[in-house]
């Protein structure tokens, strides 16, 4: 089970601005919805990296998914962006490992969709505390027309 946080910032010509940020404490999912077979994600206090709330999702069977939420009306084609994400195992759950993935429709793609890993591969989490799943720069975002 993982609870993510994420921010997206955009960085513009003069200065950097943030342009969605999800802290799940008005009590609510923020709009997240379940991607790849795992459960619908729902706010929870079960620990939180700031605040006292987060998103609470379970993978799919299969040990993938988790949540999900579309960008669409937020990212711009050619802009570049700064990703960072937070997450957490519930408390007793087993060490794993965890990945950032974005999904993009690009006509190159088998199938016409793409699924890039955002930062690391395979980033290390525990139910101890929250880690830091991902903060890089990408420039090769672009919007589904």
């Amino acid at each position: 089970m993982a609870i993510p946080l994420l921010v997206l910032l955009c960085a513009g010509n003069l200065r950097a601005q943030t342009v969605a940020t999800y802290d799940f404490e008005d009590g609510t999912a923020d709009g997240w919805t379940p991607f790849n077979g795992a459960s619908t994600p729902v706010n929870s206090t079960a620990a939180a990296y700031s605040g006292t709330h987060s998103l609470l999702t379970t993978t799919g069977s299969g040990g993938a998914g988790g949540p999900s939420i579309s960008l669409n009306t937020v990212l711009l084609a050619g802009a570049k962006y700064t990703i960072t994400g937070w997450i957490q195992l519930t408390a007793g759950e087993s060490a794993s490992n965890a990945n950032f993935t974005i999904k993009r429709s690009d006509p190159g793609c088998s199938g016409g969709t793409c699924y890039d890993t955002i930062g690391g591969y395979q980033i290390a989490v525990t139910d101890s505390a929250g880690r830091k799943l991902v903060e890089v720069t990408q420039s090769a975002l672009r919007r589904p027309d």
